[in-house]
């Protein structure tokens, strides 16, 4: 790969190669609003509002730089209060985040000028990726030189812009209402763009909570924070960009933050004072960066995973977290009630990722630690904590319709943390190899999945997801990504359970799971045909999952095989279709494990 032509190939090339060949006389259409464009999605071009905006609730942007009114109050959320200048590392909205009290004597940062020394290069100028070899190299996968440009490069915010600017037409619209962050000094304009992007459209293919009151909010005033977090903010952000062809030559400012970001990690997992808070955002957006950008291949999820293990086996967080409120009086690592909340939410969404990363054969430290370490009820615990994030940070100024927005939500969502759970459950009963799971276990954790999809309210997320609307919405898109979520458990829970002998195509047990399957593809066709790709972004693990007990002839497989367009998962689902078609048996958890890290092997070399 040539870094400095950006010829690497991602996501977006991978579902560009599966589509017919565009006209060459064609021109493309820039009319439509910018929150329909950043999504990629169709814009109907409706205004003041298109219909899309007004079916999700989202905030409709024309070209024009007027912001189209949303709908319901309130006509315009509240910015978040401003920061004042300091000059600690680590406190965070000081009123409402008492962080750890020793952060206040932390060396001072300065934003434009990285607090490491440039990467070390050689004589053909080329630098290693990974962390700093001082730190943990023996979790370090190797790796090869990557080539990079010439000495003057610049390897601090604000500098990329020089050597490689943005000539995207899209990116040259955004706009930037009033000064820059008082935190943020030295910013080229292509990485304040970033920020507002960020602020205004990206959701990341995961949370999908209006952006005014959502995660994403808080995280970028954690980041803030750190050097090291802001870098990795802006690695997220460029590579969510660089999916997109009219703005793929991002994708080097994405690869050089997180370069930056990652080199200056050290100091942050190292040092008994770092706010955990600010470390556990740069996990989030480490993940945010290696599942759109496909350098990241280079060290896996597995590796972060390992890393993320021994930070929280270390600070004991989800020991904490998981404790009754007034158990944990005196840990200044909790902090507020707010932190609290805020890094439960954080620990919620990477045990999730980790549990189903683990199923293929992909991380599940952490998500093992967790799980063997606390109780069920501890875990539902974290949960619910989670959901106090909102209510807490914004108080009065939660809006009501946000209000209702997260009753309304809250079934899909504890169908969701319980599933993911259950998944990891059925990880430990098969991890080391230990296929077949022996009858008893696999019957009592099927029984938990049926119990827990009759228990109500969770039975109307099931109902509502059988709904033929075309525009599916935040509600009955999280509906889909739940049960899409269960529904794949069951099936994994199946193959993780096959004798021997019911590995044979024809041996008659794949009618136990043949509802499942159907419902599935079913539930897969019906949220996925509004083609909103953040949606299809949700359902990969899903679609893997309905794959694997798919033929690999005929519409179905091959439909599939079309919304799968991660590689880790779009290749080798394509070679166990196969292999299952050539030898006429299904393929092990094993095998399904081994072809999975093979490919993720070759993508590294």
């Amino acid at each position: 790969m040539d870094i400095r032509s950006g010829a690497e190939a991602g996501p977006s090339d991978s579902r560009r190669s599966r589509r017919s060949p565009r006209k060459t006389d064609r021109q493309r259409v820039r009319t439509g609003c910018f929150t329909c464009r950043g999504r990629r999605v169709k814009c109907g071009e409706e205004k003041p509002t298109c219909k899309r905006c007004q079916t999700g609730n989202r905030e409709c942007v024309y070209g024009n730089g007027e912001r189209a009114p949303k709908r319901g109050p309130p006509k315009a959320w509240p910015e978040l209060p401003a920061l004042e200048p300091r000059p600690e590392v680590g406190p965070f909205l000081a009123a409402q985040f008492a962080g750890p009290a020793s952060a206040s004597s932390s060396e001072p940062i300065r934003l434009e000028s990285p607090p490491s020394p440039r990467p070390s290069t050689t004589s053909e100028g080329v630098y290693e990726h990974g962390l700093s070899p001082t730190f943990s190299a023996e979790l370090l996968p190797d790796v090869e030189a990557v080539e990079v440009p010439p000495s003057n490069f610049h390897y601090q915010i604000g500098g990329f812009e020089e050597f490689y600017p943005s000539n995207s037409a899209w990116m040259s619209t955004l706009t930037n209402d009033g000064e820059p962050p008082a935190l943020l000094p030295g910013l080229s304009d292509v990485e304040r763009q970033a920020l507002e992007y960020y602020d205004t459209n990206a959701n990341f293919g995961f949370a999908s909570k209006p952006a005014g009151f959502s995660t994403y909010k808080i995280l970028r005033q954690v980041a803030e924070q750190s050097t090291v977090g802001l870098h990795l903010l802006l690695a997220a952000s460029f590579a969510e960009l660089a999916c997109d062809p009219d703005t793929r030559n991002l994708g080097l400012n994405a690869e050089n933050h997180y370069k930056v970001g990652v080199d200056n990690l050290e100091p942050l997992l190292s040092s008994p004072t770092s706010d955990a808070m600010v470390v556990m955002a740069c996990f989030w957006f480490m993940y945010l960066y290696q599942k759109r950008w496909r350098t990241a291949e280079t060290w896996c999820w597995a590796t972060l995973s390992s890393f993320m293990a021994n930070f929280f086996e270390r600070t004991s967080l989800h020991l904490l977290l998981s404790s009754e409120p007034n158990m944990d009086a005196g840990q200044p690592i909790l902090g507020s009630p707010l932190r609290r909340a805020v890094m439960a939410r954080l620990t919620v969404w990477l045990y999730g990722i980790d549990a189903q990363g683990c199923s293929h054969g992909e991380g599940g430290s952490l998500a093992q630690l967790i799980q063997r370490s606390i109780s069920t009820a501890g875990l539902l615990r974290i949960f619910d904590t989670s959901r106090e994030e909102f209510p807490l940070r914004w108080g009065d100024g939660y809006p009501a319709d946000m209000v209702v927005d997260d009753l309304t939500n809250a079934p899909a969502l504890e169908l969701l943390h319980h599933t993911w759970a259950i998944l990891q459950e059925i990880n430990d009963e098969a991890s080391n190899f230990r296929c077949p799971i022996k009858p008893e276990r696999a019957n009592r954790i099927l029984l938990e999945l049926d119990t827990m999809r009759r228990r109500y309210p969770i039975s109307l997320v099931f109902r509502l997801t059988e709904s033929h609307e075309l525009e599916r919405g935040r509600l009955l898109g999280n509906c889909d990504w739940a049960v899409g979520n269960f529904y794949a458990a069951r099936i994994y829970l199946f193959r993780c359970s096959l004798s021997k002998k019911d590995h044979d195509l024809d041996s008659g047990a794949g009618s136990t799971i043949a509802q499942t399957v159907t419902d599935l593809i079913g539930l897969l066709q019906r949220t996925l045909r509004s083609g909103d790709n953040y949606q299809v972004d949700r359902m990969q693990f899903a679609l893997f999952w309905a794959g694997v007990e798919s033929p690999v002839r005929g519409a179905t497989g091959k439909w599939i095989r079309s919304k799968l367009w991660r590689r880790g998962l779009a290749q080798p689902l394509q070679t166990i279709m196969l292999e299952q078609l050539e030898l006429g048996k299904r393929a092990t958890i094993e095998r399904i494990r081994q072809v999975c890290i093979e490919v993720r092997g070759d993508d590294a070399t």
